[in-house]
């Protein structure tokens, strides 16, 4: 495995059908590849979340203290944390997600789909992902998390920052980028977002943090993941799913007519494309997985993006099928780290897809999603849409 694979699927295809636990020796790292393997270790107490593998004695000094700062933030982040600590943050922010919350917010999120294609038509169309997804998934993170419109630029650019020192290997210019974005970012959070309360995400935490529930650093690192989880994801799924839909006539005029319902194109979006490629993992005791030994300290990576193109547990796998029977990908997680935000991240995919295929039934011209080449996340060049 390595960063410069240009064809991440064909290799996982390989790896499910040759050697399904496979460790890695450059990566330093098992990766779990077939679907019912994927499935089991996500629920399985032996592996622990994240734990960082950065040898700090190996970093130069001058970066040492930036390093060894955003360790310990990402480590607060729900996703790579443990019980009892992981709990605790659940629990704290669970108000936000409660369904009649998420419910409410159909209306704005509608409000939002359509303001947005509105601008998206006046300019004739463009790319779909700058010039209307992002900037859609942007207001609506904004809405819940409780930042104005005025915060978009800025916001954008902390999330790219923080996440380019999470999905890349070690570099010095990536981690001076995140540590000054998570400083800014910390700094906006206990000045500005908790103070003004606004938005359920904002009011649970100053809340929370009020009653001496959560202390402001893990208020930080809530806003954080939901932010950098809220935003490239959804922005990415609604374009594939859009595209998809838009190559093929059939799906789309039927979800136009309602005889095939969007929910469905959404689901097979997520498990075709998946967002976030791997759930990292630590092994916390010896085991023996699959003829493999596991020992203590050994990095694990739960390839959803493979499992979820599993051919033992979806037909066709590499195609795009809206009719397809088969359910459960695992894009979302599975177990106590399941994602909470996955009931909004659909909503809003699905509202937006509507709304960008009930607004715009005559574009001229509508091109496939271009995929850009990486490692561990879903990203796209572009998707061009004339009007």
């Amino acid at each position: 495995m390595s960063e410069s694979d240009t064809d991440s699927n064909a290799t996982y295809a390989r790896l499910r059908a040759t050697t399904p636990v496979f460790w890695d020796e450059a990566a330093g790292a098992w990766f779990i590849t077939r679907y019912a393997d994927v499935a089991a270790l996500l629920l399985d107490a032996r592996l622990g979340a994240r734990l960082s593998s950065v040898d700090l004695a190996g970093i130069p000094a001058p970066v040492r203290d930036q390093v060894g700062a955003l360790e310990a933030f990402l480590g607060r982040w729900l996703v790579f944390s443990d019980a009892p600590y992981q709990a605790r943050m659940r629990k704290a922010i669970a108000p936000a997600f409660v369904p009649a919350s998420i419910a409410a917010l159909t209306g704005v999120l509608r409000s939002h789909a359509r303001k947005h294609l509105g601008h998206f038509v006046e300019q004739g169309g463009g790319d779909l992902v700058h010039d209307l997804t992002k900037p859609f998934a942007l207001s609506v993170a904004g809405e819940f998390l409780g930042f104005a419109a005025a915060d978009h630029g800025r916001l954008a650019t902390w999330s790219g920052d923080i996440m380019g020192y999470v999905t890349a290997a070690f570099d010095p210019e990536l981690t001076a980028r995140a540590a000054a974005a998570l400083h800014e970012l910390s700094t906006w959070v206990l000045t500005s977002l908790l103070p003004r309360g606004d938005g359920p995400v904002a009011a649970t935490l100053a809340a929370g943090t009020a009653r001496g529930e959560l202390t402001g650093a893990e208020a930080v690192a809530i806003v954080a993941q939901l932010l950098t989880g809220g935003v490239e994801p959804v922005s990415v799924a609604a374009a594939v799913c859009s595209a998809a839909l838009h190559q093929q006539p059939d799906a789309l005029a039927r979800v136009r007519a309602g005889t095939l319902p969007l929910s469905l194109a959404v689901e097979e979006t997520l498990r075709w494309q998946t967002p976030f490629h791997f759930a990292p993992r630590r092994v916390r005791t010896d085991f023996v997985f699959q003829g493999e030994q596991f020992r203590a300290g050994d990095r694990v990576a739960l390839v959803l993006a493979s499992a979820n193109r599993d051919e033992r547990k979806f037909s066709r796998p590499d195609v795009f099928d809206p009719f397809r029977t088969e359910r459960g990908h695992l894009a979302f997680g599975r177990g106590g780290h399941y994602c909470m935000g996955a009931a909004l991240a659909r909503l809003e995919i699905e509202e937006l897809v509507r709304a960008l295929h009930d607004g715009l039934p005559a574009a001229r011209s509508w091109g496939p999603a271009e995929f850009a080449s990486s490692y561990g996340a879903t990203e796209l060049r572009s998707v061009p849409v004339l009007i």
